[in-house]
């Protein structure tokens, strides 16, 4: 815990991005897991590709959410629901470091 708040405080951008890549990277690999072999409605499985399960994420964590893909089974809509939460608490963690950092106090 230690660690992370010295990173936060001298690198904060490396360490916000470095969590959000992460949490990308992970939570799609979950949900490309959960939603592999669910097809939709032209029968075009969406979720074959990890791609198309990463930019679900993304759209979730960043509150877009567009709707072109979207998860389907139960486990797949409830790691993206963990994800935009995490996805929150990221971006706004990096809101109030760029707001830091603007800030001429320092």
């Amino acid at each position: 815990m230690f660690f992370i708040k010295i990173t936060l405080k001298e690198r904060p951008f490396l360490l916000l991005v470095s969590a959000l890549t992460i949490f990308v990277i992970v939570f799609g690999f979950l949900v490309q897991l959960f939603e592999r072999g669910i097809f939709l409605n032209a029968g075009y499985d969406s979720f074959k590709i990890v791609w198309n399960s990463m930019w679900v994420i993304i759209l979730s964590m960043t509150t877009v959410g567009f709707g072109d893909v979207v998860p389907l089974t139960n486990l797949g809509r409830l790691f993206t629901m963990i994800a935009c939460f995490a996805g929150t608490f990221v971006i706004s963690l990096m809101t109030v470091t760029i707001t830091t950092k603007i800030q001429m106090n320092d």
